[in-house]
């Protein structure tokens, strides 16, 4: 993703673990240096998208923030058994 030069700068950071529920993927989005932000009065289309998308298809979870600095993102997915097994030929 291209970032924006004029007011806003994010960083991600992608980890995988074990945890309560296994072996997860861990995505942390974090948006600083924009304009104040304030949780929106209601959940938008991208918002509903994105948490029903993560939470009914994957099995994950989706956990927005809204603070004043930027937007606060993390996105939890357990990786199946088999997921890091590559095949050889």
């Amino acid at each position: 993703m291209a970032r924006s030069r004029d007011w806003r700068d994010a960083v991600g950071r992608l980890d995988g673990a074990s945890g309560a529920y296994g072996r997860m993927v861990d995505l942390d989005w974090q948006e600083r240096g924009g304009p104040a932000v304030s949780p929106p009065t209601r959940r938008g289309f991208g918002t509903r998208l994105v948490e029903r998308s993560i939470e009914a298809d994957l099995s994950g979870h989706v956990d927005l923030r809204f603070e004043p600095g930027g937007l606060v993102c993390r996105i939890s997915i357990p990786l199946p058994a088999d997921a890091l097994r590559t095949s050889r030929a």
